[in-house]
């Protein structure tokens, strides 16, 4: 009897997980990591852990909680343009609209490489992934999203997976994406949103103050209502 209790219990969470592809992601991304850096295995979980909390508020896994109000189709138009970067290099980040329907998201963005250097576009670990998505919290609080950054949660809530055109491999000096970026998934109304792109990686020296490998991450939250 115990067994097959722990059995249940364990396809629940394989269940949960699955209905929300941002947290099941980074699970398998977390996997591999686990056998490539064992030394860091404890902060992926003390990441995932954050990440399940989401999950939990946003009512994935078919048991959530009936007071979680999903935000409703609609259109939010946002034009913003801003660079993240240091000291007018980075990625120039270009939002117009974050749309949404009963079960999916769009966003229409220009992201501009505004660097001297080449970046591969790439996730680790997952053969032609990326981090382009959404990073969705309860709050616009700045704090919070800088403890969640420190915290090392870098793969957005939500993913995206369908790009229209196509998203190029690499990104030359000057070059730029625009287009619309989608995924799986529903916010919860009264949510917060950040948008991803990356993950973008250079062999080449990059500009000063900017890693290697970096995510490019609009500053400023919009709230979905």
């Amino acid at each position: 009897m115990r067994s097959t209790a722990r059995s249940r219990r364990a396809r629940s969470r394989r269940l949960a997980l699955a209905s929300c592809p941002g947290v099941l992601d980074f699970v398998v991304e977390g996997a591999a990591r686990r056998a490539l850096e064992p030394v860091r295995w404890a902060d992926c979980m003390a990441v995932l852990g954050s990440l399940l909390a989401l999950a939990s508020a946003a009512g994935c896994g078919g048991g959530g909680s009936a007071s979680v109000v999903y935000a409703s189709p609609q259109e939010i138009r946002i034009s913003s343009n801003e660079l993240d970067g240091y000291r007018g290099h980075g990625f120039r980040l270009q939002i117009r609209s974050l749309r949404l329907t009963s079960d999916r998201w769009l966003v229409t963005a220009t992201v501009t490489n505004a660097t001297r250097v080449n970046w591969v576009v790439r996730r680790p670990h997952v053969r032609g992934g990326t981090k382009f998505g959404l990073f969705v919290l309860s709050t616009s609080d700045p704090k919070r999203w800088r403890a969640e950054f420190e915290a090392g949660r870098t793969t957005p809530s939500l993913l995206a997976e369908r790009f229209q055109p196509s998203l190029p491999a690499r990104f030359a000096p000057g070059e730029r994406w625009s287009g619309v970026f989608s995924g799986r998934g529903r916010i919860p109304q009264g949510s917060f949103v950040r948008f991803a792109f990356g993950r973008f990686t250079t062999s080449e020296r990059p500009p000063t103050g900017l890693a290697a490998g970096l995510m490019a991450v609009t500053r400023h939250s919009v709230r979905v209502g």
